[in-house]
C-alpha cells in the first residue's frame, strides 16, 4: 500500500511537471491573450505580449487548443508596463493594462484588418485609428455589490466580485464617486435603501444616472450630459 502511495505521488508530481512550460508569445488574439504554439498546439496565455518567452502552466485543454496560466515573464517585451489599475489581472474588466497604449492601439488596428480579411474576404491595408486618452474614457460600467458590502468588479472567470477602491478607465466623475463610495464600510446600503430600482444619484449631480437592480447585486453606471447619454 505505501508503494501504491507513492507511484500515485511520483505520477502527479510528474504530471504537474509537464504541465508547466517555457513559451514565447508570437501574437495576440482578438481577445487580448497571448498565442504560443507548443507541440502543435496553440497555447493561450493572457497578459503577455508578442516577443516575449514566459513560463506558463497549462490549466485547461481543449480539443483544439490549450488555456494556460502566465508564471513568470522571463523576458519581457519593451512594450510592458505597469498597470495603473491595482486590480490588473484580478479584475474581468481589462485585459490590454500591462501593454504601453500605442503597442495597444496597433494590435487593435491589426486585429480589425484580420477581421476584415477573415470575415469580409478582402484587405483593407493600413487603417487609420481615432483614440482618445489612454485613461479616463470608459462611459458605462457594471458594478457588482461585494461580500464586504461594498462595490466593485467582478474576479475574472469567476462569480464573485471584489471590492474597487479605483477604475483608472472610467470617466473622472464615475472614478471619483466610486473612491467616495468605497471609503465607506457599507456603501451596498446607501442603495437598498431605495424601494424602486431605477433611482439617481445626487453626488453626480445632473450628469449622472444609475439603474441599481439590488436584488441581483448588480449595479449599472452611465454617464450623462444633458439629454444625451452614452452607454
Amino acid at each position: 500500500m505505501h508503494l501504491q502511495n507513492l507511484l500515485r505521488v511520483a505520477y502527479h508530481l510528474g504530471s504537474m511537471a509537464e504541465e508547466i512550460r517555457t513559451l514565447t508569445v508570437q501574437k495576440l488574439a482578438t481577445g487580448g491573450d497571448g498565442i504560443a504554439f507548443s507541440d502543435g498546439q496553440v497555447v493561450f496565455i493572457p497578459f503577455t505580449i508578442p516577443g516575449e518567452k514566459v513560463s506558463c502552466r497549462i490549466v485547461d485543454n481543449s480539443h483544439d487548443y490549450l488555456t494556460a496560466e502566465l508564471l513568470e515573464v522571463l523576458e519581457p517585451s519593451q512594450h510592458r508596463v505597469e498597470p495603473e489599475c491595482p486590480l490588473f489581472g484580478t479584475c474581468g474588466g481589462c485585459n490590454l493594462q500591462h501593454i504601453d497604449i500605442e503597442k495597444q492601439r496597433e494590435f487593435k488596428r491589426q486585429a480589425v484588418r484580420e477581421a476584415f480579411i477573415r470575415t469580409a474576404k478582402f484587405d483593407p491595408g493600413p487603417l487609420t485609428m481615432r483614440a482618445g486618452t489612454a485613461y479616463g474614457y470608459r462611459n458605462r460600467a457594471e458594478f457588482h455589490f461585494t461580500s464586504d458590502h461594498g462595490i466593485g468588479f467582478m474576479v475574472d472567470q469567476t462569480e464573485n466580485a471584489i471590492r474597487a477602491s479605483d477604475c483608472p478607465v472610467v470617466v473622472p466623475v464615475v472614478r471619483s464617486w466610486l473612491r467616495t463610495q468605497n471609503r465607506k464600510s457599507r456603501p451596498e446600503r446607501d442603495f437598498k435603501a431605495h424601494v424602486v430600482t431605477a433611482i439617481g444619484l445626487p453626488s453626480l449631480g445632473r450628469i449622472a444616472a444609475c439603474i441599481s437592480r439590488v436584488e441581483t447585486r448588480t449595479l449599472m453606471l452611465w454617464w450623462r450630459v444633458a439629454t444625451m447619454s452614452f452607454r
